[in-house]
């Protein structure tokens, strides 16, 4: 992915959430509710996949792996999100948007490390983890020069890995976990 690209996939994860006047940590069931959509638990989906994400009609369902761990469930409805935006158009470009439904990979999977798949990634991030309240709280919870990535990951509601992998794309982490 460019610079440029993660540039313009962190603004529209921003926008998206400002437009939405969510706090952080972010309710993502009540995003989802206010963008029109639903969330859709089920026992299992195909064959290892954790989330959906599908038009219906002129809304979108995303439909989750119920069995998944809840800071998992989170990231998959902000990552779905991102698929939504990103890769079908919803509410940024009503031509792609019109045809998302046609389109025979118009429902995206969590699956594999594509481009489509990093992008989703990138925008879940940016949308749970905004930069400058993540670059506040990781100073905040700094000690010694290390940063506790556990206050952080449970002050965002995420996981230990993607708080850290948040803080390593903006500069803030070096080291492996």
């Amino acid at each position: 992915m460019t610079p440029q690209k993660k540039r313009d996939i962190v603004q529209l994860a921003e926008t998206v959430r400002e437009s939405l006047e969510l706090e952080v940590p972010i309710d993502v069931e009540e995003a989802v509710k206010r963008l029109g959509g639903q969330v859709t638990y089920v026992d299992s989906l195909q064959e290892g996949m954790e989330a959906m994400v599908k038009r219906t009609g002129e809304r979108f369902e995303i439909v989750l792996d119920k069995s998944k761990p809840k800071l998992r469930q989170r990231f998959s409805i902000a990552h779905e999100l991102g698929h939504l935006f990103l890769h079908m158009g919803y509410l940024v470009d009503s031509d792609r948007w019109q045809k998302s439904d046609d389109y025979k990979d118009a429902v995206f999977f969590r699956f594999g490390y594509s481009e489509e798949e990093e992008e989703a990634h990138e925008f879940a991030a940016a949308f749970l983890m905004p930069e400058e309240p993540f670059r506040e709280i990781s100073e905040l919870n700094s000690e010694g020069g290390k940063c506790q990535i556990k206050q952080v990951a449970g002050h965002f509601k995420t996981s230990h890995e993607a708080a850290f992998r948040r803080g390593k794309s903006l500069g803030l982490f070096s080291v492996t976990v």
